[in-house]
Order: structure tokens, then sequence, then C-alpha cells
């Protein structure tokens, strides 16, 4: 099994602190509207266009958005609410995830860049050559055998499963 320990922690529970709940309230409200109502419909065609656009936008701008925070990165006010503007945008994005399934990685990764600016986009690296899985996998269990990632191998099987497939 190929491990690959990117993953900030920190960072995902905090999405997820928004993510989650905003998700559950989502499909609970769409449980509720009306499904053939033309109001509904618009309503979600609409907001769906401007989340394209947004997320558009943040595609295009990726590099600008990350410079602009890296010049603001040791803002004491920005560091101190970065925690809690995660989980609102972790909100927003389950939202959208939700509703659309679309444009939700692009907006989260422009919010990652602009929250967590020193934040490396790959802190371990993908093999990309055939046969380069097998080699860091080996030479990671023999420099940590131990290492797992902060989870018990059972649990990372499970989560890896998507990764090797």
């Amino acid at each position: 099994m190929w491990i690959d320990c990117n993953v900030d922690w920190r960072v995902a529970g905090l999405l997820a602190a928004g993510s989650v709940p905003a998700t559950v309230l989502t499909i609970w409200v769409l449980s509720r509207v009306p499904k053939q109502s033309p109001t509904t419909a618009t309503i979600i065609s609409v907001s769906m266009g401007v989340a394209l656009i947004i997320a558009a936008v943040a595609i295009f701008f990726r590099r600008r958005i990350r410079d602009y925070a890296l010049a603001r990165a040791d803002n004491p006010t920005r560091t101190r609410y970065s925690g809690p503007i995660t989980v609102v945008f972790g909100a927003v994005l389950g939202v959208l995830v939700s509703l659309y399934s679309v444009g939700a990685g692009a907006l989260g990764v422009a919010v990652l860049f602009f929250l967590y600016p020193r934040l490396p986009p790959d802190r371990g690296g993908h093999p990309a050559v055939a046969g380069e899985r097998e080699r860091h996998e080996k030479n990671r269990a023999a420099a940590h055998p131990e290492s797992d990632c902060g989870f018990g191998s059972g649990a990372l099987a499970v989560l890896n499963e998507r990764h090797l497939a």
C-alpha cells in the first residue's frame, strides 16, 4: 500500500467542521423544497452559474491570489482569524458540493491558497513513474516502519483504496 502523508489534518478538520454540517443542512433543505418549482430551478441555476464564474476567476487568478496572500501572510489579524474563516469557507464548499458538485474544488484550492499561502500544494510529491509507487512505499516503510500518517494501518488501508484504484 502506498501512503502519501500530504494532508494537513488541522486544515482538513477545520474545513470538515464547516462542510459536514452545511452539507447535512443543505440536503435537509432540499428535501423540503418543491422539486418541480420554477423558482427552485431558477435559484439553483443562477447560483450554479455564479459559483462557476467565481470558480473560473479563481482558477485564472490563482497565482495572483497566492502572491497577494503571501505578501500579507504575517498579518496578526489574518493568522488569528484563519481558523474560523476556514470553517466558514468549508461550509460554503459543503453547500456547493451538495448542490452541484461542480466548481467547489477550484474554489477550495483558491481559498486554501488565500488562507494558507505558505502551505505547500504538495508536501511529499506523488510518484509519477510506473514502479515508483512500490519503491516509494518500500523506502518509507524501511525508514519509518511505525509511520502511518497518524492513523492505524487498517484505517489507512480503507482511506487509500481510492488512491490505488
